[in-house]
């Protein structure tokens, strides 16, 4: 499979630092990851967050496409809900230009109610405006002209999208956990993100529209830090994770049920590696032995194409050298070993 970087660009809402040089900062680790041998990077979104989680994925991803040649470009995930489908249409096929065809287009639902209060978006219709906005931008590439009636959206007139991406077709992917949307996500035939293997209603979608499985392309990713040493590993990540976590706290999420149950975080510096149970998405840290021993029961024969780890364990704050150190040890060590695993893409390859 094809093994990336994922990135979460932010600072630390308690220590907050100069987001030039964060931005920056990131640019560079993608450089490096590219020169590492990572097949594909990604870019996350979150709006309005006190440690200034990055907003504007295709804006960073155009930049990202100016410093690198070979790695893909993700987004991971695009709040789709929150945009204008032929805004986006137009962004997207402006970055897949710029970056000679290295865009892939993984969208999302969304999941904060204060980000769909913020931008005056009804959570509720954000299904519906969700795949209506994916037909519109999938017409829009693949037609000379279209017009498009929902319930959301309408294009009474003619559009003709004369501003058209490199690939055809162009990779349109959906990331999410819940049964429904990964059902629709299959009969309408996009790639699909979730677990370690396609979520089981994601296969019957695409059984029922006739569209074999191992035509599609299927990612999961997680996130950590690796060292030495597991204490090292952890003592390293701790402040960045912990303020991650506290920051989804804070959050009204309304696509992780389990997250308002979540018991309130000790002080990070008492705390030992985060047990499972108290933390949405724990991370995956130690040596790079126990980065392959945590990953291997889910990933080295599943039916995953695409890979992703989150260095910094998702958090900001952490020296530059430090986290590009953990990105050198994970391309040496971990990285040939899980390039083996799972089965390979029939899309969005790297450039070779």
């Amino acid at each position: 499979m094809q093994a990336g970087m994922s990135l979460s660009i932010k600072t630390l809402a308690n220590r907050f630092a100069p987001l030039g040089d964060v931005y920056e900062m990131f640019t560079d680790d993608v450089v490096l990851a590219e020169e590492l041998g990572f097949d594909y990077v990604t870019v996350s979104e979150h709006h309005f967050e006190d440690d200034a989680w990055s907003p504007s994925s295709l804006t960073i991803l155009a930049n990202l496409a100016a410093r690198t040649s070979r790695v893909r470009l993700h987004t991971n995930v695009f709040l789709l809900p929150l945009h204008n489908p032929l805004r986006v249409s137009e962004d997207a096929a402006t970055v897949d230009i710029l970056s000679h065809g290295r865009l892939d287009l993984l969208s999302g639902t969304g999941s904060v109610l204060e980000e769909f209060v913020a931008f005056g978006v009804d959570p509720k219709t954000r299904w519906g405006r969700f795949f209506e906005a994916l037909e519109i931008i999938r017409r829009s590439y693949a037609e000379d002209s279209f017009t498009f009636e929902g319930k959301h959206f309408s294009i009474p007139d003619p559009i003709r999208q004369t501003t058209k991406p490199v690939q055809n077709p162009f990779p349109l992917w959906v990331g999410g956990l819940g049964p429904k949307l990964q059902y629709r996500s299959g009969l309408n035939g996009y790639h699909s993100q979730s677990g370690p293997n396609p979520h089981p209603e994601y296969l019957r979608g695409l059984k029922e529209a006739g569209i074999e499985p191992g035509t599609r392309n299927h990612a999961s990713f997680t996130a950590g830090h690796l060292a030495a040493s597991r204490e090292q590993a952890w003592a390293e990540c701790r402040e960045g994770w912990w303020n991650r976590q506290h920051e989804y706290r804070k959050r009204t999420w309304i696509a992780h049920p389990s997250a308002p149950d979540l018991p309130p975080l000790e002080e990070f510096e008492k705390m030992d590696l985060p047990p499972a149970d108290q933390t949405l998405m724990p991370p995956v840290v130690g040596t790079p032995d126990d980065i392959l021993d945590q990953l291997s029961p889910l990933y080295e024969k599943c039916d995953t194409t695409h890979f992703s780890y989150s260095f910094r364990a998702s958090g900001g704050g952490m020296d530059p050298e430090i986290a590009r150190g953990a990105m050198r040890l994970f391309a040496k060590e971990v990285l040939p070993v899980i390039k083996t695993w799972g089965r390979e893409p029939q899309s969005s390859r790297a450039i070779d």
